[in-house]
């Protein structure tokens, strides 16, 4: 009946997932726990979760996942044949989520990509979700066999320890609730070209302010 059929899926939104060499892995995460121990002295309410300060990438000790963060953007950005542009990291902050604790719907407003490193990631602690922002798609919902990524409202996307994913800033997502005796560790961080970070993309949480913020 058809000489051919063919799918084209239009406007396909891009999560990267790159993974680090496990030698790479293994002294990066101890270094990031080391920070995490050093940050949190002065915290006084680890209860529920807390976030450390958001400009980590100004500090000597996080040069090393400036840089591989920095390796990680430009291959992203070449993957998607963006026209060469010099870019900078314009927030990063670690993220302590213990047993019980998760993180609401966000996106990452005024920044162009934004990523997170997972640093310690036990099971069951061990997923990103990403949601769809198009509304429209709400108005008629058939019954599924099966979600894919082409029908899903919400794609759990498993990660591990030693995994950086990246995604456009405005894509919202949430992370489930620890439910893990372990403390589940990531850093976080946002990416924008260098001629709009003068004033737009810094976060606008203030981790002077609380320990606990409202970013990922």
């Amino acid at each position: 009946m058809f000489v051919s059929s063919q799918m084209m899926p239009l406007f396909a939104v891009p999560v990267w997932a790159q993974v680090l060499e496990p030698d790479v892995a293994e002294s990066l995460n101890e270094n990031l726990l080391e920070q995490v121990e050093i940050l949190g002295r002065d915290v006084p309410d680890k209860e529920d979760g807390w976030q450390t300060r958001n400009d980590l990438h100004t500090l000597d000790e996080f040069g090393q996942m400036v840089e591989i963060i920095g390796a990680a953007s430009k291959r992203v950005l070449e993957m998607l044949k963006v026209a060469p542009a010099p870019f900078e990291i314009t927030g990063s902050w670690m993220n302590i989520k213990p047993r019980g604790v998760g993180h609401p719907l966000h996106s990452h407003q005024n920044n162009y990509l934004s990523g997170v490193y997972y640093v310690k990631a036990p099971e069951g602690a061990d997923s990103i979700s990403f949601h769809d922002t198009r509304t429209e798609r709400r108005i008629i919902l058939p019954r599924l066999l099966e979600e894919t990524p082409l029908t899903a409202r919400t794609m759990h996307i498993p990660v591990k320890t030693g995994i950086l994913i990246m995604f456009p800033s405005w894509l919202q997502h949430t992370v489930k609730e620890n439910p893990s005796e372990e403390t589940r560790v990531s850093l976080a961080f946002n990416i924008m070209f260098s001629d709009f970070t003068k004033t737009m993309s810094i976060p606008e949480w203030d981790w002077l302010d609380t320990a606990a913020g409202d970013a990922d």
